[in-house]
């Protein structure tokens, strides 16, 4: 019986994630660690965010169960999860979501099966900047409107103008592409080195 009281009061009690938005050497007074250590909810000012999370939570986030049951109990296996994406560098509307959709969200992977798209194998070749699609003058058949830098995306529904480059997209055999910018483009690209580089 003694294993699992000791499992209960290792769940209790939360961890506080600590993100520090000036010098640490400015913002660590007495009075800044005080407020951290007993804070039991987010505290954001212009100095610091502290944002306590409960271990018994870190623990579910960080575990795939095989039922309903285990994860109930926490019996499952801990696979690891992100804290430093979500707990420090998210912006601030990311924790008011959070505590405002408790009991309410769902991971996407409890939900959807997540796969990892098609890799190219040559990204250099296959995603192009608007400028390198015009310089090798490729027909608009064969070019797909893409993002080639994700970071920069700011919201979720995008217009026309949101796109930086393209896609190259042709599946078609090299005889039925004769005369067209398009077959210059993939002899082009045969002979360039296989980077293989992602952007």
């Amino acid at each position: 019986m003694g294993a699992p009281k000791q499992r209960k009061d290792w769940m209790e009690g939360t961890v506080p994630f600590i993100a520090f938005k000036k010098p640490f050497e400015e913002v660590i007074i007495a009075d800044h660690l005080l407020t951290i250590e007993h804070a039991k909810q987010t505290i954001a000012n212009d100095q610091f965010r502290v944002f306590p999370v409960p271990k018994k939570r870190l623990v579910e986030e960080g575990s795939e169960f095989n039922s309903p049951e285990d994860k109930k109990m926490l019996e499952g296996t801990y696979v690891g999860d992100k804290w430093g994406g979500k707990y420090l560098r998210a912006p601030d509307i990311f924790f008011t979501i959070l505590e405002k959709g408790e009991g309410k969200l769902e991971k996407l992977k409890e939900i959807a099966d997540i796969e990892f798209g098609i890799k190219t194998g040559a990204n250099d070749f296959f995603y192009l900047t608007k400028e390198e699609a015009e310089y090798h003058k490729i027909e608009e058949d064969y070019l797909k409107p893409a993002i080639l830098k994700t970071d920069e995306i700011k919201i979720p529904i995008l217009s026309k103008n949101d796109f930086d480059g393209y896609f190259f997209w042709c599946s078609k055999e090299k005889d039925d592409l004769q005369g067209t910018n398009a077959l210059k483009y993939i002899n082009w690209g045969e002979q360039q080195p296989n980077r293989n580089q992602t952007r």
